[in-house]
């Protein structure tokens, strides 16, 4: 019975394990993701900004 419950508490934390490195693993995909909007972002903003003062003069 010791036994069990010992294989049953491994079993369990390798899980808990993978569940943890699979979250870290997409957090960090979506701080990339959050990296590469924001960067579209400020390269579109300036494009915009770039072109307006061409308008202007």
């Amino acid at each position: 019975m010791a036994a069990a419950c010992e294989a049953s508490k491994l079993l369990l934390s390798w899980k808990w394990r993978m569940v943890m490195r699979s979250m870290l693993c997409f957090t960090k995909l979506m701080a990339q993701a959050l990296d590469v909007v924001n960067c579209v972002k400020a390269s579109s903003s300036l494009l915009f900004l770039a072109v307006e003062s061409r308008l202007i003069v």
